[in-house]
């Protein structure tokens, strides 16, 4: 029989949305530090699905500019770099949550 992992699973996504989100504001260039203050991690739960969803976003206007670039900058991708910081620690993390569980 196999296990349910769903809350294992879940923490783990959580995990990694925290990752994400800790990167993203290290690594987010800073000039007034309102971009910075402004990165919001929200933490979701489809009770339809069992399923977590870590979102990781900005409201400022010029977030866009920042991470893609725009006329007068190169582009910075801290929130992309926030996410390839978790894509890094997949693997490790669901060790972690799994607790060796492997079928």
């Amino acid at each position: 029989m196999i296990p349910d992992l769903t809350n294992e699973i879940n923490h783990a996504v959580k995990r990694l949305g925290e990752i994400a989100y800790d990167k993203s504001k290290e690594i987010c260039p800073v000039v007034t530090g309102n971009l910075k203050r402004s990165i919001t991690l929200m933490d979701t739960y489809d009770r339809m699905r069992a399923a977590s969803e870590a979102i990781i976003f900005t409201n400022v206007h010029y977030s866009a500019d920042v991470e893609f670039g725009g006329p007068y900058n190169k582009p910075r991708h801290y929130l992309g770099g926030g996410l390839e910081a978790a894509r890094a620690r997949v693997g490790q993390v669901f060790t972690i949550f799994l607790g060796g569980h492997t079928e």
